[in-house]
């Protein structure tokens, strides 16, 4: 009686054994399925960035993108290449203010010293209420347009364009209509 009492349990340990390999097995298989999900996931994520990112250093434009804190997240390849002879300050961290000085000490030297300090103070203003665009003439004599957006969160989008074209359309315009020729850096 007692060899079947415990061939009885020993059997009821190896079902109890054999269910639990089974549901081990379902979970492992679980594991695994939500592993590769979770890779197809990720690989889709970074193809979507990678995409993104390739679409935003091609924009003709340049644009950063700075935090509440008013230091430099990312940037493309144009805002970089527009500030490539002012500074190696286009890293991730970056103060704007540090950003504005370079670009007025590069492209206004000239100016006296109060003046640039001045300058550097009404830009970084604007940068922080995100005003209106200026003009800003560049040492090699291109004009550079760059406008400045506040975000929700406090962050700001800054878009460096172009604007050489523009502004010497725009001075010719003026000499033909007998207009004086003005500056426009802000």
């Amino acid at each position: 009686m007692q060899s079947i009492a415990l061939w009885g349990g020993a059997a009821g340990l190896v079902a109890c054994l054999a269910a639990l390999v089974l549901v081990l097995l379902r979970a492992r298989r679980r594991a695994e399925r939500a592993l590769a999900i979770g890779q197809t996931v990720v690989a889709q994520v970074q193809a979507q960035h990678d995409a993104l990112r390739n679409a935003i250093d091609g924009l003709p434009d340049g644009l950063a993108l700075f935090d509440a804190q008013d230091r430099l997240v990312v940037c493309n390849r144009s805002f970089a290449d527009a500030f490539a002879r002012m500074s190696d300050l286009r890293i991730h961290g970056a103060r704007h203010v540090d950003l504005v000085r370079a670009m007025i000490e590069a492209n206004e030297h000239l100016l006296p010293v109060a003046a640039r300090e001045s300058l550097v103070a009404k830009l970084v203003d604007w940068h922080r209420r995100g005003g209106k665009p200026w003009l800003q003439e560049l040492r090699d004599g291109r004009w550079l347009r760059i406008k400045e957006k506040r975000l929700a969160d406090g962050s700001t989008v800054t878009i460096c364009s172009e604007a050489t074209e523009f502004v010497r359309l725009k001075s010719e315009s003026q000499k033909s209509e007998g207009g004086r020729n003005s500056r426009a850096t802000v």
